[in-house]
């Protein structure tokens, strides 16, 4: 143990950064890794490089990555666990841990207690607290002083992995004022919109298509089976004391129960209301009753008339009976001709649209070559069509009637190629003599004809701001670089996973 630990206290306070395991703990690891076998079959957690490891050796690595995650998300931890996937994170930090051995990185004593020290967590009146230190090793990370230690030293040396591994990387004066403008520039442009819906009164749909459609589309209209449920109980009310006397009730009840007939009499006497939940599908919501995947796997699985016994579902006890089945079936065409005659619609609408688009497209083009001093939004006002304008947008943000799209904004500001930071009408209508392809967006179609105003960067603040966007671009390759050499990495560790992910370290002591 550091004992030495035990004597310092540092006086300034600063924010603990060091990032244990740096990976995102989503990862999807290939066919090796996706074995899952139950303690008793292999005496070991699985193999990184050739190497067996063992079931202790596995659980210091995951106790260490869920001592990080208690320490990072605190009170939200517990929350928040089953999104992390703590045991392939375990996995990557014994990879990470590989690797550090092979390049023969250490960490000195010194350096952990530097680092402890710098804590808030350990702190009080910004200086290390002897007392503080032991209570949250023994109430809140629940690990010897010695492990946690031992396992910060490892994870400082996954700390400088990273730092050598991203040491020569550097951001250019290009890509940062590039990205502050991704981030700041905004632009308003004029565009037609070609929609489907714009047709649907044009659409006329024959009976031998319906048939065709039907015919190829047979396996789309069956129809799966489905029960009618008839049921009583008693609703929880708000007081969760009443539950164990509402579920003491039903099951008496149910002892009275035998048939139909009694089904009824019982509900009668007991003043209690039948209810129906109307034919619903295997796995889906029960009407009334509520989301249950063991109540509707019951369900479906009575005879008719068969009696339930007390079910405890998300709103109360309940006592079923199957009232109706209906089987899987293969409808009639006319049982589904409306559907099948607005899929056509669908169909054949967007086949108009699109066509109309290109036709658009192309007339734009052939105006332009015959006038090659006008503007698309000239050109378009002299065929007829119907201008938009959308509102002023970054490239990132949702753009009014038409969303988030990426295509759409890209094309956009493509057009500003050129233009002043700060651009006038006549600077804009110099570039508005190129034109984008058609951008399809939720099956829409839209052509950009030009800028309608452009707001480039302000100078002075990206100059304020510029070491912020310096930090982050720089912190994004970085992190990109490694994530690349970790892929890598994981291939040639040929990882052999014998841990489930619903990991228990206690089972495997």
């Amino acid at each position: 143990m550091l004992k030495q630990l035990r004597k310092r206290k540092t006086a300034k306070r600063i924010l603990w950064t060091l990032a244990i395991i740096i990976i995102p703990p989503f990862i999807f690891w290939g066919a090796g890794g996706l074995i899952r076998e139950k303690k008793g079959k292999v005496n070991y957690a699985g193999k990184i490089f050739g190497r067996k490891i063992g079931f202790s050796e596995y659980n210091n690595s995951f106790l260490a990555v869920k001592t990080q995650m208690l320490m990072q998300l605190g009170e939200n931890a517990e929350r928040l666990e089953k999104y992390l996937n703590l045991p392939q994170q375990a996995w990557d930090r014994l990879i990470l841990l590989y690797e550090s051995d092979k390049r023969r990185i250490k960490i000195e004593d010194s350096k952990i207690i530097n680092t402890i020290g710098k804590m808030p967590i350990f702190q009080k009146n910004n200086s290390f607290d002897q007392k503080i230190y032991d209570y949250a090793m023994r109430y809140v990370l629940k690990t010897s002083a010695r492990a946690f230690e031992e396992n910060l030293r490892d994870s400082l040396r996954i700390s400088k992995l990273y730092e050598e591994l991203t040491e020569g990387i550097n951001i250019s004066g290009q890509e940062i004022e590039a990205e502050y403008k991704k981030e700041n520039e905004e632009i308003k442009v004029e565009y037609l919109l070609i929609s489907p819906t714009d047709y649907a009164g044009e659409i006329k749909i024959k009976d031998e298509e319906i048939k065709e459609y039907f015919d190829k589309e047979k396996s789309s209209f069956l129809r799966p089976a489905s029960v009618n449920i008839e049921y009583l109980g008693i609703d929880y009310s708000a007081n969760e004391q009443d539950k164990d006397k509402i579920k003491e009730k039903l099951q008496q009840l149910k002892t009275n129960i035998k048939n139909p007939d009694d089904f009824a009499r019982i509900a009668k006497e007991q003043s209690l209301s039948i209810r129906e939940t109307g034919f619903f599908l295997q796995d889906g919501f029960i009407p009334g009753i509520g989301d249950s995947v063991e109540i509707n796997k019951l369900c479906f699985g009575l005879s008719l008339d068969e009696i339930s016994p007390p079910l405890e579902a998300p709103n109360g006890v309940y006592i079923l009976r199957l009232k109706s089945k209906k089987e899987a079936y293969l409808p009639e065409t006319n049982e589904v001709r409306d559907l099948i005659i607005n899929a056509l619609r669908d169909k054949k609408c967007y086949l108009m649209a699109q066509d109309k688009a290109t036709e658009i497209l192309t007339q734009l083009k052939d105006g332009y070559a015959k006038k090659p001093k006008g503007t698309f939004p000239i050109i378009a006002k002299d065929l007829g069509l119907k201008i938009k304008e959308s509102p002023l947008f970054k490239r990132n943000s949702p753009i009014e009637g038409i969303g988030v799209s990426e295509e759409f904004a890209a094309s956009a500001f493509n057009l500003t190629q050129g233009i002043p930071e700060v651009a006038d009408a006549s600077a804009i209508s110099n570039v508005n003599n190129n034109i984008n392809d058609i951008i399809e967006i939720n099956k829409n179609f839209y052509i950009i004809l030009g800028i309608k105003e452009f707001i480039g960067i302000d100078k002075e603040k990206f100059a304020k701001e510029r070491q912020d966007v310096t930090d982050k671009l720089l912190s994004q390759k970085k992190e990109e670089a490694f994530m690349k050499f970790m892929q890598e990495l994981k291939g040639k560790a040929k990882l052999v996973n014998f841990i489930s992910q619903d990991y228990n370290p206690n089972l495997y002591r």
